[in-house]
């Protein structure tokens, strides 16, 4: 029997993942938001009957797999409400889609041997927005993490999905969204300080970003089709103490509110040069003498 599916909050991930369950013939029993507009206008991105659409919590509660894609805050706080609307059955399961917080957050029972299905199903990619994030679910890694039947249910939705999913420990989870936040966040706030200093150039024709694009992707190709240490290209990794130093010059007297980032990311590619072997020994304790001097001074 095809289980269904109840979504409360149809925000960019809820209705993502809702609209590929859809299409992949799993039922739409009822689209949950606090605003009757936005929940219609969920409900035609999903491809379901605008008459499903409701501000009333409790709908929800006759579907076998609720989804709550709320943001983190409020995962705790809407799972009580829709169980204070009704107790739940241990052949349903809830789902929440937080890198960071544990399945049992979704449980508001002392009696485990009663407790429905809990899982956290958590798609390691970004979700700029609900069109881009429904297309590019296909063969995205997910990580499941619940008790028994929400585990069960987590391989179902992967499957329907068409998504790569693994097991994830719950006293894991806040280092995997540690990691995962680094590497999407952070590697935009790199990027957006690679293209302040670029736009010191003037070159009017083309935008920064642009122009940074093909080395990006380039060089990430390299990463994933190696290791850190044999991908990583570079004035550092060649011990060219002499570039690094002007890097230092330059942002100092360009940027200077980069400095500190570019000598503790300079330290620990230096780190990883070390790593490979490809960085001579006489090299590094010149490279390693530079930037421990830069950082005394910032």
């Amino acid at each position: 029997m095809t289980p269904t599916i109840a979504l409360v909050g149809p925000g960019k991930v809820g209705c993502a993942i809702s609209a590929r369950l859809h299409a992949a013939g799993l039922s739409i029993t009822t689209v949950v938001s606090r605003e009757q507009s936005r929940a219609q206008d969920a409900c035609c991105f999903i491809g379901c009957s605008e008459s499903l659409a409701t501000t009333h919590i409790s709908s929800a509660i006759q579907a076998d797999i609720i989804l709550i894609a709320v943001p983190d805050d409020y995962i705790a706080e809407t799972s009580q409400a829709l169980q204070n609307s009704h107790f739940l059955s241990p052949d349903q399961t809830l789902v929440h889609f937080s890198g960071l917080l544990p399945a049992q957050i979704l449980s508001h029972t002392e009696d485990t041997t009663r407790e429905n299905g809990l899982l956290s199903f958590h798609p390691l990619m970004p979700f700029a927005d609900r069109e881009h994030g429904a297309k590019q679910l296909e063969n995205c890694p997910c990580a499941l993490e619940g008790n028994h039947l929400g585990l069960k249910v987590g391989k179902l939705l992967a499957d329907k999905l068409s998504v790569r999913d693994f097991n994830l420990r719950t006293n894991d989870k806040a280092t995997y969204h540690t990691a995962a936040s680094m590497a999407s966040n952070f590697a935009i706030t790199l990027l957006a300080a690679a293209k302040q200093l670029l736009d010191q150039c003037q070159i009017d024709e083309y935008d920064s970003l642009t122009l940074l694009n093909p080395l990006v992707k380039a060089t990430l190709e390299n990463l994933f089709t190696s290791t850190p240490e044999e991908a990583l290209t570079g004035p550092i990794v060649r011990g060219d103490t002499q570039t690094v130093s002007q890097h230092i010059e330059t942002i100092s007297r360009e940027k200077p509110d980069l400095l500190g980032l570019y000598l503790e990311l300079a330290t620990r590619t230096l780190a990883i040069a070390t790593r490979s072997g490809r960085l001579q020994p006489d090299k590094a304790e010149r490279l390693t003498r530079l930037l421990n001097g830069n950082l005394n001074h910032t």
